[in-house]
């Protein structure tokens, strides 16, 4: 990518969303993730960026509403986020590969949980603790799938 490239992106970023604050850049998959804020106050949402302008854009749009952001974490090909479960739709733990169809909340992970905490990563997995109002606080592992997401 040229040095002009990079310029298109941060223009595109200024423009699209003013003040955006761009924070908490993730590589996975050989795509940049990162979070950003409207006007320095409002949660703006998800973004992946492959370094180019028509290739940056804002993953939660459309499968989520994000009202607050936890931590983000690469796990494979992949990233794991937080979302907080008392203001947004689905909450708790989602996931990503960079595509709209593959950013979604892990319904077994989100609900009626408190914010997960995610722990470390084994053999291409996320290990976290989970607090859920029915058992309590427990160690989980997923894969980014809701098969692949149980108590350990």
């Amino acid at each position: 990518m040229s040095s002009s490239d990079n310029a298109d992106v941060a223009i595109f970023m200024h423009q699209a969303n003013e003040g955006s604050s761009p924070r908490q850049f993730t590589i996975a998959n050989d795509k940049l993730f990162f979070r950003t804020l409207f006007n320095n106050t409002i949660e703006g949402g998800l973004w992946v960026s492959d370094g180019t302008k028509n290739g940056t854009f804002n993953l939660t749009n459309v499968n989520l509403v994000i009202a607050g952001f936890g931590e983000i974490i690469a796990v494979d090909n992949k990233i794991f986020f937080q979302v907080n479960p008392g203001r947004v739709l689905g909450g708790g733990t989602s996931v990503s590969d960079g595509t709209f169809e593959g950013t979604f909340s892990i319904s077994n992970l989100s609900s009626g949980i408190s914010r997960p905490n995610f722990i470390t990563t084994l053999d291409n997995k996320l290990l976290l603790s989970v607090t859920k109002s029915d058992i309590g606080e427990e160690l989980w592992i997923s894969d980014g799938t809701e098969d692949g997401s149980f108590l350990v």
